[in-house]
């Protein structure tokens, strides 16, 4: 699971939209907005799609996608 929190504060401090993610991963904003908030499952190609545009530190990944 995703940390939800983490990530949306992070998409808040860089500036970027569901709707710019959603175009990066090559998704519909609804799908991305179910990711995001785990309603549907995050591929690992997606999340380091995130991991960069949200410039997220390699030590810092885990939090991020890996919540229990």
């Amino acid at each position: 699971m995703v940390n939800t929190q983490m990530l949306l504060e992070r998409m808040r401090e860089k500036g970027i939209s569901q709707e710019k993610l959603a175009n990066m991963c090559s998704v519909k904003r609804p799908t991305m907005n179910q990711k995001l908030h785990n309603v549907r499952p995050i591929s690992l190609n997606e999340a380091q799609i995130i991991q960069e545009a949200l410039q997220i530190p390699q030590d810092e990944f885990g939090a991020y996608f890996f919540t229990a």
